[in-house]
């Protein structure tokens, strides 16, 4: 047996890769799971790219994780008093010698290609903090539950601060230096140590997104996260210990608070919930759903990415070529920034009232001339066209600012709830595919307008419900009903010559002035 702070060191033959750069170090921190080790160890062992160091960080345990290590001889073993999963970590993170590093707690597993697509994804992108993939529930047998969980397609700082949308520790690979430099993980911390690193680095660095499942979370009795209420004490406290960053953006600020509600919402309903008897053969379990409010009251932005987000970013990722020149969005200019990017040469935002900071033009999109004519290469209306009573006269509008050869691009709720808010007194319509296509085509000329829809029974109870995409199987989020309309998108593009306006769109747009 080590004594304090020492470790037992089996010799193995190291992988070399070429680049010291490409060295990765797998931690497995072990505290009393003696009987869960053995399947964190056999998972790094199969990995496709072998680590180059494996490390097992014993916090004082006392059922002799050393016994399963005597069959194992390509690990490191380092014994320490009990200090904690953070202190521990970061015994872990100075013992280790690669450029990366995973954390791998001893209940949980890696799946084969962990490690060869954290280093792709990583290597892909050497400016990042690190790289996160996609995970699966399973139980104490190890046998898979419920649905793959995946990050959103993209991750940044803003998007951390909704909440934590990474919620597996052994998917994400680190570059060890810049975790070093950040200060490690905070031993202060019981918990949620982290959701903290994740804040702090993705201050400094970007996050690169793996699209691979690469770790197994072990859900059992002795999980630290089933114990709500001080999770939520301390999820909280790194939390708020974010706000002299967030308050000095308005963007940030707006996150930081939907993230407190986030926080609240998700560990208050997991103090106050039980679960739902196990159904009789031939009837359906509705659980969670046999309610007559909502999961979420938020539309989903409580709790992750909403439902119609991914099928409205789908669409502008899809027309992003379109997103070029003179650009003017509703609201802010957030999807423009992100999807045009270099191809826009002037921005401007449209919002109906004072108060906006980021408004370049004020006023109804319905009025006579709130735009000037012919000026814009490209109109971007996502889920705002249904707030506008005078629906056909805002469409005119939105022709008569386009350039010749311009394009608009609006997305509309079909199936969604009512906001509650200042947007409910003003919720005018739901739109289906014909309705839509009719309304554009009058005034476009229907050779110039694709209208489409997205959603099944699948995505529109989720949505209606307030769940997030990152709580959905994306497989079935993608498979498409026509009956079931989420979000229907529209591109209308204006043709290169005026007169191809139909005839009784001119009579409309003559009389609009």
């Amino acid at each position: 047996m080590t004594g304090e702070g020492q470790e037992t060191a089996h010799e193995r033959p190291r992988v070399e890769t070429g680049s010291p750069y490409d060295r990765i170090a797998v931690v497995i921190n072990v505290y009393n799971q003696a009987r869960f080790l053995a399947g964190a160890l056999d998972s790094v062992l199969a990995q496709t790219r072998p680590a180059d160091e494996v490390i097992v960080v014993d916090d004082g345990s006392d059922d002799r994780p050393e016994d399963v290590l005597d069959r194992y001889d390509q690990v490191r073993l380092i014994r320490q008093s009990n200090k904690g999963l953070a202190a521990a970590r970061n015994t872990g993170l100075q013992a280790a010698s690669g450029a990366l590093i995973v954390f791998l707690d001893a209940d949980d597993r890696l799946l084969p290609k962990a490690l060869e697509a954290g280093l792709a994804a990583v290597q892909a992108r050497p400016d990042c903090a690190f790289s996160v993939g996609g995970y699966r529930r399973i139980d104490v047998d190890g046998k898979p539950i419920g649905n793959d969980v995946w990050p959103p397609a993209s991750l940044d700082y803003h998007d951390l601060l909704h909440g934590n949308q990474i919620a597996m520790h052994a998917t994400v690979m680190y570059f060890r230096e810049r975790l070093l430099e950040s200060g490690g993980f905070d031993v202060s911390l019981p918990r949620v140590e982290d959701y903290d690193v994740y804040l702090r680095l993705a201050q400094l660095h970007p996050i690169v997104v793996c699209r691979e499942l690469v770790a197994e979370y072990r859900q059992h009795d002795a999980n630290m996260s089933n114990d709500a209420r001080r999770m939520l004490t301390w999820v909280t406290k790194v939390h708020e210990r974010q706000w002299p960053v967030a308050s000095k953006t308005p963007r940030l600020a707006e996150a930081w608070r939907q993230g407190q509600r986030t926080w609240r919402n998700y560990y208050r309903s997991r103090m106050e919930g039980g679960r739902a008897a196990v159904p009789g053969p031939a009837s359906v379990d509705v659980g969670d759903l046999a309610r007559t409010s909502p999961i979420s009251d938020e539309f989903g932005f409580d709790r992750g990415t909403p439902i119609d987000r991914v099928y409205i970013e789908d669409f502008l990722r899809r027309n992003r070529v379109s997103i070029r020149g003179r650009v003017l969005e509703v609201g802010d200019d957030s999807y423009s920034r992100r999807f045009g990017a270099d191809r826009i040469t002037r921005q401007d935002v449209l919002f109906v009232a004072k108060g906006n900071p980021s408004a370049t033009i004020i006023g109804d999109l319905s009025q006579k001339r709130v735009l000037p004519e012919a000026a814009f290469d490209c109109l971007i209306l996502t889920q705002t066209l249904h707030l506008i009573y005078d629906m056909q006269a805002a469409v005119q509008e939105m022709y008569r600012a386009l350039r010749p050869g311009g394009v608009a691009l609006v997305t509309v709720p079909g199936i969604t709830r009512i906001d509650r808010g200042r947007w409910g007194k003003e919720w005018y319509w739901s739109l289906t595919e014909v309705s839509a296509y009719r309304l554009f085509a009058d005034v476009f000329g229907k050779k110039h307008v694709e209208v489409e829809s997205d959603g099944n029974v699948y995505a529109a109870t989720l949505f209606l419900h307030g769940l997030a995409a990152e709580e959905a199987d994306p497989e079935k989020l993608a498979e498409y009903d026509p009956c079931f309309p989420v979000t229907i998108t529209i591109r209308a593009a204006k043709s290169p010559g005026w007169r191809e306006l139909p005839r009784r769109a001119w009579r409309r747009l003559r009389s609009h002035g």
